[in-house]
């Protein structure tokens, strides 16, 4: 054998061996990661469907308090309605009042 190929069997003797645990445990990493990962994306999934069901019942919340709301202004605006009529009806009365005392001979 030359030197060259001496040394190449050396160089592959203890170079070999190592490569091989490296590769064995990156593939042991690679698997440990890709669990991880599957487990965060599970917790991942999990939070947003509590989140899209909290949100979903805040939106059911916020349009039942909207709706009373409306409710309320509208009841509101119908008593404000009401009262500006009284207020014209009570101001005709008033003038009719007041033009029958002018009208009065003295």
């Amino acid at each position: 054998m030359s030197t060259v190929d001496d040394i190449r069997k050396l160089l592959q003797d203890m170079i070999s061996p190592d490569l091989k645990a490296l590769e064995t445990r990156i593939t042991a990493l690679e698997r440990e990661m890709d669990l991880r990962f599957k487990e965060v994306d599970g917790r991942f999934k999990n939070l947003e469907e509590k989140m899209d069901l909290r949100f979903k019942h805040l939106e059911e919340k916020i349009d039942l308090k909207f709706d009373l709301v409306q409710a309320n202004m509208a009841t509101n605006q119908q008593s404000i309605l009401q009262a500006l009529d009284m207020a014209r009806r009570i101001e005709r009365l008033e003038e009719r009042d007041s033009n029958k005392t002018l009208d009065r001979p003295s």
